[in-house]
């Protein structure tokens, strides 16, 4: 064999490799692992609001997501501030209801309800995770919902990683703005290149030129473009009309605790906490930062109550 010969084979081989870790990564962000009853009962962890070590009376339904028309499962717990806001978590990606578990504990005593939902392809629901491109639309159905039975409710939306991301896309929305009373972001991320990026550098993966290229050709397929480009989280935060709370760790290796401060930044009323030393997924595991996180957000939801009775009794 020359060495053309060999040169086309391992071109040939290397193109192979790449074209298969691609559709590796396209679909492990599609059909990321899912975080079920099962998973806790493997780490020996809480696995409904009933699991809790204060146990939460709650009660499950489901909506349908307007995208996917698949049926998307909810546990509604019991909060105990009859006055307060509605908080709906949404979960981040690989993650979902039960892993919501762990931030119950600091949003019920402010909340007349705490609703935590599994988006599509995430915990027990239907469906395929789509980066949080097409996921808004199914919280602003699950809003609606809430709405429709509780035409009073104050909706103060919660959530972490591309569920933070979720949040502010949903409350910058038309359809939910004029429900909502704030947003809570724990670590979000400007981009969907940059965690998956960051997930497959930590899994020890090659990350070029599979996740630029999986990535790009899911956000064509979802109508986003290679790039993206109607996703950035920052310009949806100036979007909003509500206070945005970014609580981000400055030692977060999947999400920047830079792209957490742009979009605190980008928001009219957006405040930043930066938790020193906490990572991505150890802000509600390690006592000493749980501690800061739970002290910021109800602090944050007192004064975003405080300051929406001020705006109401002025317009009346």
């Amino acid at each position: 064999m020359d060495l053309l010969g060999l040169i086309q084979i391992l071109l040939v081989g290397l193109g192979s490799a790449a074209a298969i870790l691609t559709l590796w990564t396209y679909r492990q962000v599609r059909r990321p692992k899912r975080w079920t009853y099962a998973t806790a009962v493997a780490r020996n962890e809480p696995g409904d609001p009933s699991e809790l070590d204060a146990p939460r009376q709650f009660v499950t339904w489901s909506f349908r997501d307007p995208a996917s028309r698949a049926a998307l499962p909810v546990w509604d717990i019991a909060g105990d501030a009859p006055d307060g806001p509605v908080a709906i978590l949404t979960p981040g990606w690989s993650e979902s209801s039960v892993s919501a578990l762990s931030r119950v504990g600091a949003i019920a005593p402010m909340c007349s309800r705490v609703v935590v939902w599994d988006p599509p392809g995430e915990g027990e629901a239907a469906g395929s995770c789509s980066m949080g491109a097409r996921e808004p639309v199914a919280l602003a159905a699950l809003v609606e919902r809430i709405v429709a039975d509780a035409p009073e409710a104050r909706i103060a939306h919660f959530g972490w990683s591309m569920g933070a991301g979720i949040s502010i896309a949903a409350a910058a929305g038309a359809r939910a703005s004029q429900h909502t009373l704030c947003v809570i972001a724990e670590a979000p991320f400007r981009s969907p290149f940059t965690p998956v990026k960051n997930v497959a550098i930590q899994w020890g993966l090659p990350h070029w030129p599979n996740v630029p290229v999986a990535v790009g050709l899911l956000g064509l397929r979802l109508g986003q473009g290679a790039r993206w480009r109607n996703y950035d989280r920052a310009a949806w935060a100036r979007r909003l009309s509500c206070p945005l709370l970014v609580m981000h760790g400055d030692a977060d290796d999947i999400c920047p605790h830079a792209d957490g401060a742009d979009i605190a930044n980008a928001a009219r009323r957006g405040l930043l906490l930066t938790i020193a030393g906490a990572g991505h997924a150890n802000i509600w595991t390690e006592p000493a930062f749980a501690k800061q996180a739970t002290a910021a957000v109800r602090d944050f939801l007192r004064a975003s109550a405080l300051q929406s009775s001020k705006v109401v009794v002025a317009q009346g």
